[in-house]
């Protein structure tokens, strides 16, 4: 059963990367919470700025853990993604984060393109950094889903979006602008779910990104470390990157 304390909210909604999964494998003890707070009748959604998946893919992926959750309960910056660059012609790092496009009747070019984005992509080369590198020096805009320079692969740490987009970052001498937690876009993103703050939770693993999204749309946030951040982040952490709770694993919601 819940813990007295969790009770109270309606809403749940968990990071996926280092809080629910570590890629290969779920974290210990998740299935069992899902299955309560479903059995209870409380609200489940997933966020993530990893886009190696469509919104699809990670429904699918979550499904094949047992955790039964459709793609419209998964928030992710595709999102904001397909609507801001609506009519725009793309260039992009990625993989399912091209199918999302797409799928939105955007134009995915690597001739002359408004907007290069950058997601998620593991078959990321120098071939595709350099056309990234001389499309914003030719004026496109610049785009990243995620600032997180890691990957979490089971007990492997990966390079991450926010990494790849450094290295473009870096030769260009052009910063991004971030799509993903904790921007304005994915805070919109939330704000036109209309759940209600007060009876709402989020839990994540990165304090400058899940939590500080958390905190901005007014919801109660707990990091778990169980991911990227351990509880020397949370000392450090100040202002709107504070934690409400933290817990070493997200099983300890449970009594």
């Amino acid at each position: 059963m819940l813990k007295k304390f969790f009770m109270n909210f309606e809403n749940f909604i968990f990071d996926l990367d280092g809080t629910v999964w570590k890629w290969t494998e779920l974290i210990k003890g998740f299935e069992k919470v899902y299955q309560i707070l479903k059995r209870l009748g409380k609200e489940v959604y997933f966020v993530t700025d990893n886009t190696l998946l469509t919104r699809d893919g990670y429904a699918k992926k979550l499904q094949n853990f047992g955790i039964d959750v459709k793609p419209n309960h998964i928030i992710n910056p595709s999102i904001p993604a397909t609507k801001i660059l609506k009519n725009k012609k793309v260039f992009c790092i990625g993989e399912g984060l091209i199918t999302d496009l797409r799928k939105a009747g955007i134009k995915v070019t690597s001739s002359n393109p408004e907007v290069v984005l950058v997601g998620m992509d593991r078959t990321v080369n120098y071939e595709k950094l350099s056309m990234a590198v001389e499309f914003i020096m030719k004026g496109a805009s610049f785009f990243k889903t995620s600032k997180s320079n890691i990957f979490i692969n089971g007990n492997k740490i990966l390079p991450g979006t926010g990494a790849i987009a450094k290295v473009i970052e870096l030769t260009t001498g052009k910063k991004s602008k971030l799509l993903g937690a904790p921007s304005k876009y994915m805070v919109e993103v939330f704000e036109s779910i209309n759940l209600d703050p007060k009876k709402t939770v989020l839990f994540g693993d990165e304090c400058d990104s899940d939590i500080a999204l958390g905190n901005m749309l007014g919801y109660t946030t707990v990091l778990v470390t169980t991911g990227k951040d351990s509880t020397i982040e949370y000392l450090k952490a100040r202002g709107i990157n504070e934690p409400k709770l933290v817990l070493k694993s997200i099983e300890e919601i449970l009594n």
